[in-house]
């Protein structure tokens, strides 16, 4: 692997200004670009925004950056030491930008909508009402992308008829901090409002469903009539979104953790909420227990993406630390979660932990040990064939064509030219590709051969529900969460599908659409109002 030039080493212990703040910048882009000692525009692009933002900047703003600045450089060569461990023997060199697109169509064509349904055809349905539930853990996961706390106050007081009450909130993140919003239920909703969700859910009155399929929080008025004496509290976590957020998620290696494993990164995240509330969390239950009897505190962690991973992993930590038994009583939902614990603690947190993944979505997939597995595929997979096909598809289009060959040789001449032109073209790229692509493909271990693969380490965290594509609308099922952990699904939709608003909402709508055979259904409160 190349050893990169740390572009804090600049400074040096050395006060900051404006000259190393341009020489860090750019060497941050050389890093990202792959090379040393190039002025490309990239770095030109770089040290032109950093120059209108130095010469408008506060000294506030100056104090902000050199802190910044120093945290980065604490962490980022941690992160940059447990990427080039987990991946560093994979061959990243070997990257082929024609392998990878003739492997994505390779993949598209085995794990297609037939395929599908077939990997799901004997498992557990997810309910409608159950997806109804989730889209509220998923507006509250979008909402925590919000630029300030200012409109996640103002957001809250219309989402579900003012429910919960904000009570702590922060949009900036640093490494291993995540940024993230506190919220509690209000007590005593009153009977319109009870109604209005009633009526929503589709549910008959005083009429529930399994625990795995019933939050109370969510269902609202459903369980909090019968209990109306928990409190509940929620803290929704926010995803990637942030440079310190990525260097958390950069963390791929896995750490012992109650006997098992689990992601470094998101475990140290998960260890800071649960350090900075636990105290405050307890005060607030023993001052409402006074008015409200001594049960428990419903404790809520909610979020998308590298937020879901902290989520799962801060009730963990609440559900098996014995001193909070008496009072708090944690559980998790995530959207996205990254694969982050070793399958035995998975299946031990079944009952607390709901992670939900859709279709291809590639970060509950993305373990250091499937990072590895799909890489191999792809550098293994014999392309040249496909390209040879594509090629004499391409000839066939020139040659129906008539007005190309006519306008440029006349007709006659034209065809001729074609078959002689084309047919040596094809002869060089076939030699082109014995000689320099069939090579090193022969010096490869086969794709299946088991020799070779990497033991599942990590999976996504509890019980998985799957959201898919079933080439018509969308599906959802119960799934193994260990389903996630093999490998990528290397597809164009790949990104997308991580994506709340293009991705998970677009999911759930469909499924309940489908479901109640009613294409104008909707949510109660909008999502893409709030798209970020």
């Amino acid at each position: 692997m190349p050893q990169w030039k740390d572009p804090f080493d600049i400074f040096d212990g050395r006060q900051l200004n404006d000259k190393n703040q341009q020489d860090f910048f750019r060497n941050v882009a050389q890093f990202f670009k792959g090379k040393q000692g190039t002025n490309s525009d990239l770095e030109q692009i770089v040290t032109n925004l950093l120059a209108k933002k130095t010469e408008s900047a506060s000294k506030k703003e100056q104090e902000s950056f050199a802190s910044m600045v120093h945290l980065l450089g604490e962490s980022s060569k941690e992160v940059f030491r447990q990427i080039n461990e987990t991946l560093g023997h994979v061959g990243l060199e070997r990257f082929n930008l024609l392998q990878f697109l003739y492997y994505m169509d390779y993949e598209e064509s085995r794990k297609n909508s037939v395929w599908k349904r077939r990997m799901h055809r004997f498992l557990p349905e997810l309910p409608s009402e159950a997806a109804i539930q989730l889209f509220d853990g998923l507006y509250l996961s979008q909402l925590a992308y919000a630029p300030s706390c200012e409109e996640i106050f103002d957001r809250l007081q219309t989402f579900r008829g003012g429910l919960f009450s904000l009570r702590n909130c922060t949009v900036e993140a640093r490494v291993n901090e995540p940024a993230h919003f506190v919220v509690v239920r209000n007590l005593n909703p009153v009977t319109s409002m009870k109604d209005a969700l009633l009526q929503h859910l589709d549910f008959p009155a005083g009429q529930s469903f399994r625990r795995r399929y019933a939050w109370s929080w969510i269902a609202g008025p459903l369980q909090y009539v019968r209990n109306p004496q928990q409190v509940e509290v929620m803290v929704v976590i926010r995803g990637s979104k942030e440079v310190f957020d990525f260097l958390t998620d950069g963390m791929l290696l896995a750490t012992n953790y109650q006997g098992g494993k689990a992601h470094d990164g998101i475990l140290r995240s998960a260890q800071w909420l649960e350090r900075i509330y636990h105290a405050d969390l307890k005060q607030f239950w023993s001052a409402s227990k006074r008015q409200l009897g001594r049960k428990k505190m419903k404790l809520w962690f909610i979020g998308h993406s590298l937020g879901g991973g902290a989520a799962a992993l801060a009730a963990m930590n609440f559900h098996s630390n014995t001193s909070y038994a008496t009072w708090v009583d944690a559980e998790a939902i995530g959207y996205g979660t990254p694969s982050l614990v070793s399958p035995q603690l998975s299946y031990k947190y079944q009952d607390i932990v709901t992670s939900v993944v859709n279709d291809a979505d590639v970060v509950p997939r993305t373990s250091g040990a499937a990072l590895a597995k799909t890489w191999r595929k792809i550098i293994c997979y014999n392309w040249t064939d496909a390209a040879l096909e594509d090629y004499d598809h391409l000839v066939e289009v020139l040659r129906e064509d008539q007005g190309i060959m006519k306008h440029f040789f006349g007709h006659q001449k034209g065809q001729a030219w074609l078959k002689d032109s084309s047919t040596n073209l094809r002869k060089w790229l076939e030699t082109w590709f014995d000689d320099n692509v069939a090579p090193w493909l022969e010096k490869l271990p086969p794709q299946d051969d088991e020799g070779n693969e990497e033991e599942v380490e990590l999976i996504p965290p509890g019980e998985c529900i799957h959201l898919y594509r079933d080439g018509v609308t969308w599906q959802g099922n119960y799934v193994n969460c260990s389903y996630f952990g093999k490998d990528l699904e290397v597809v164009r939709h790949f990104v997308d599908d991580h994506l709340i608003p293009p991705g998970y909402y677009q999911a759930l709508l469909g499924l309940v659409r489908n479901r109640k055979n009613n294409v104008s259904w909707t949510f109660r409160d909008d999502l893409m109002e709030i798209d970020y």
